[in-house]
């Protein structure tokens, strides 16, 4: 009797951990790593003559929000738009998670500004933040949400004379946009056994404690005190999680000769 109940205990023990590994490893929405600052998004807009992409979105509940997002948002086609065209902004109104308080501010200020009523809702406005559009879900995928989006933009940047986009800059602590790597950092971590032990987290609230490996696009290795190897989906990771690579990169901690990391 004694041996079968360690035996349950041990089961037990696996398919929780189990349970917490396969969390970790989930990739969540990568519109994490969007902008969430207005202010900050519409200064960089303006700067670099780019239209803003306001996305309203139920991040972790709305079943529409999250189909734009993996049809449209993750894909490379959209990435490749954003990174030569736009700046985009993630104006969230999760359920399963709390904003900070002046992100929560801000993001009510801006659906009642534009009449939010529903989500997905994507609102466009010019580099001077005047409206342009406004548009949603759109089935078709993202080839086809590119073509959408140049409907509504390139005829509004043909008609008011507005100057073809600039490099957007990366400024001191700024999360890159969705898919794109700072100007500058190295793309991938080299392997290095010597980084310290630290929590990480994901969005969903999981996790581990562990020392970063190395990057291996699109995932980060992690090794557990234990020696236990992780393999984790860096969208999954919380934005502390992602300062700290960008630390370590902008450290030289990098390899220069690795691919770009698509997110």
């Amino acid at each position: 009797m004694e041996t079968r109940i360690i035996s349950s205990s041990r089961r037990l023990a696996l398919v929780l951990w189990v349970v917490v590994v396969g969390v970790l490893a989930l990739p969540v929405m990568a519109a994490k790593q969007w902008e969430t600052d207005f202010e900050k998004a519409q200064a960089m807009a303006k700067a670099s003559n780019r239209y803003l992409l306001l996305d309203f979105s139920g991040s972790d509940w709305c079943g529409w929000c999250i189909k734009l997002e993996e049809e449209v948002f993750s894909k490379k086609e959209f990435k490749k738009y954003a990174d030569d065209h736009l700046v985009c902004v993630l104006i969230d109104f999760p359920r399963r998670k709390a904003l900070k308080k002046n992100l929560q501010e801000q993001n009510e200020m801006l659906a009642k500004k534009f009449g939010i009523r529903g989500y997905p809702s994507v609102i466009i406005l010019s580099p001077d933040g005047e409206k342009v559009g406004r548009t949603g879900y759109q089935a078709g995928g993202a080839e086809n949400y590119v073509t959408h989006l140049k409907g509504i933009i390139d005829p509004h940047r043909e008609q008011n004379n507005v100057p073809e986009p600039a490099a957007v800059a990366a400024g001191p602590g700024r999360q890159p946009v969705r898919g794109l790597v700072p100007q500058g950092l190295p793309a991938n971590l080299a392997r290095d056994e010597t980084r310290e032990l630290r929590t990480w987290k994901t969005k969903s609230g999981s996790s581990t404690r562990a020392a970063l490996l190395e990057e291996r696009p699109p995932f980060m290795i992690l090794r557990q005190d234990d020696g236990t190897e992780l393999r984790v989906s860096k969208h999954s990771l919380c934005e502390e999680d992602l300062q700290y690579i960008a630390d370590l990169k902008g450290a030289g901690g990098a390899d220069p000769g690795g691919a770009a990391d698509e997110l």
